[in-house]
C-alpha cells in the first residue's frame, strides 16, 4: 500500500480491500495490530476468515489457511508451517469441520495434527489425530514431576507411561516404587477390568470384578477366581481353604499339580509356623519322594525308650469299611475316634464336632456348594451361571467338622511292639 488514497480507505470505518495487499516494514515491530477499544463484555478484537460469502458451500471447501514462510540456506522461499480449516460436511443442521496444522519434517510436507470429522457413511467417530502422515515423530507429555509421563515412540511403535523406553515391549508402565497400573470399577455393574481378544474378536482372556471377587475366564468359561476371603480357586467355585483346585476330567497322563526340580535333591513344599520355622517338607531325589516332619534331636527333650507298646497296640481296632461317597470300594483302616485315646498325635479334630460357616450357597439337595459368598455375589453368580439356578443362599449353616488320621504316626508304636515281640521270642527260644 503506497498510495495515500489507499491508506485513507484502510483507515476509514468499514474499509474493504478487494485485491491482495502486502504490508511491509523495515523493522521487527508488529506489521498488523487489531485493537478493540470497546469496554463491554463481548469478545474483541475479532478476526473473521470467510469463504464464499452468501453462496452455498460444498463438502470439502477449504475455508482458510494461514501459512508460515521462511527461507532455507539456498535462499528459497519455503513454507514451514500452515494452519487450515475445511468444511467437511456442509449439510444444514449437521455441519462438520476438519482442521489442523502441518509442516515440514525432514524436508517433507507432513500432517502434524488434524481434527477428523466423523462420517455417517463409514460410521467413524470424530477424532483428533497426531502424526497422520506416519512420520518418525515422538509424542511426549510431561507432568509436574515426570518429563515422560506419556511417551509414544514414532520409530519403535511403542508406548511408555512414566518412562521414555519400553524395553522392547509394545506398552510399558513405570512409576518408581509406586503401583504402576491400577484398575477401578466406577460402579458395581462395571465388571470387565482386563480383556484380551484374538484376531477374530473372540474373548480369549477376561478378568472380571464381581463384588469383591476377581474372576478370570478363558473363552466363556471361568478358569480361576480370587474370592472375598483372598482364597484362590482353580476350576471350582467351592472354597475350602486358601488354595482350591478341582480337576473336571480323569487323567493319568496329565497331573493336576506337577512339581519338579533340576537338582539332585529338591524341596518342593515346606511347612512352617508363623515365625518361619520349618516343621516339615516334601522333597524329591533321584530315588523317589520323601515326606519329612521335624525330628532333629535338638528339638526334643524327655526322651525315653523303655515303654510298653504292645499293650497300646492291642487296643487298636483295625477295620474294613467303605466311605459313604464310594459305596463300591472297601478299604482297610481305623475309626479316628477309636485311635484318639491310644495315639492322640495321629488324630486331628474331635468326635462329632461341628462348625458354623457363613454366607453359604447350598445345592438343591441341601449340601454345601461354597461358603464365604455374599448374597449379592450369589445372585450375580446365578446370572452368569457360576451357580446353578436351583441353588439357595443362607447366612449361616452348621456343618460337620470331620476327624482325620495320620497313619504314619502309628509307625513308632508298631516298631516298638515288634521289638518287644522279638525280645519275647528270643527269650522263649533261649529258655
Amino acid at each position: 500500500m503506497t498510495r495515500a488514497s489507499d491508506l485513507a480507505k484502510l483507515l476509514g470505518a468499514g474499509a474493504t480491500i478487494n485485491d491482495g495487499t502486502t504490508i511491509s516494514t523495515a523493522d521487527n515491530d508488529p506489521q498488523l495490530i487489531l485493537k478493540c477499544t470497546d469496554t463491554d463484555a463481548s469478545t474483541g478484537p475479532k478476526l473473521d476468515l470467510e469463504r464464499n460469502p452468501g453462496e452455498a458451500g460444498a463438502d470439502g471447501d477449504n475455508l482458510a489457511q494461514i501459512n508460515f514462510y521462511g527461507y532455507n540456506d539456498a535462499s528459497e522461499k519455503t513454507q514451514y508451517l500452515y494452519l487450515f480449516a475445511e468444511a467437511a460436511d456442509v449439510a444444514n443442521g449437521s455441519e462438520d469441520v476438519r482442521f489442523g496444522f502441518g509442516g515440514l519434517v525432514a524436508g517433507a510436507d507432513s500432517s502434524l495434527m488434524t481434527f477428523m470429522h466423523g462420517t455417517s457413511a463409514t460410521g467413524a467417530d470424530p477424532e483428533m489425530v497426531f502424526n497422520d502422515s506416519s512420520k518418525d515423530i515422538n509424542f511426549r507429555v510431561e507432568s509436574n514431576g515426570n518429563a515422560n509421563m506419556l511417551f509414544v515412540n514414532g520409530g519403535d511403535n511403542t508406548v511408555s507411561v512414566g518412562h521414555n523406553s519400553t524395553g522392547g515391549a509394545n506398552l510399558a508402565v513405570c512409576d518408581g516404587a509406586n503401583s504402576a497400573i491400577q484398575f477401578f470399577a466406577e460402579v458395581a455393574t462395571d465388571t470387565n477390568l482386563i480383556q484380551h481378544y484374538d484376531q477374530t474378536a473372540t474373548a480369549y482372556m477376561n478378568a472380571q470384578y464381581s463384588g469383591a471377587t476377581h474372576q478370570f475366564f478363558i473363552g466363556t468359561g471361568e478358569a480361576m477366581r480370587i474370592d472375598t476371603n483372598n482364597f484362590l480357586l482353580i476350576g471350582t467355585t467351592i472354597a475350602k481353604g486358601m488354595l482350591n483346585i478341582l480337576r473336571n476330567t480323569n487323567s493319568t497322563a496329565d497331573p493336576t499339580v506337577f512339581l519338579a526340580g533340576d537338582g539332585t535333591t529338591n524341596v518342593h513344599i515346606s511347612f512352617g509356623n508363623s515365625s518361619g520355622t520349618v516343621l516339615g517338607t516334601i522333597r524329591s531325589n533321584s530315588g523317589g519322594i520323601q515326606y519329612n516332619t521335624s525330628s532333629d534331636y535338638r528339638l526334643k527333650e524327655n526322651v525315653i525308650t523303655d515303654w510298653d507298646a504292645t499293650t497300646r497296640l492291642k487296643q487298636l481296632k483295625p477295620s474294613r469299611f467303605n466311605f459313604i461317597a464310594d459305596a463300591d470300594t472297601t478299604v482297610d483302616g481305623f475309626l479316628a475316634h477309636e485311635v484318639s485315646s491310644i495315639v492322640p498325635e495321629a488324630i486331628s479334630g474331635e468326635k462329632d464336632a461341628t462348625e458354623d460357616i457363613v454366607n453359604v450357597v447350598l445345592n438343591a439337595d441341601g449340601t454345601v456348594n461354597s461358603n464365604g459368598v455374599s448374597e449379592s455375589d450369589w445372585t450375580a453368580g446365578k446370572s452368569d451361571e457360576t451357580y446353578a439356578s436351583d441353588t439357595t443362599w443362607v447366612a449361616s449353616k452348621t456343618v460337620p467338622s470331620y476327624q482325620g488320621i495320620d497313619q504314619s504316626k502309628l509307625v513308632p508304636l508298631l516298631v516298638k511292639t515288634i521289638q518287644e515281640l522279638e525280645a519275647r521270642i528270643t527269650a522263649l527260644e533261649s529258655a
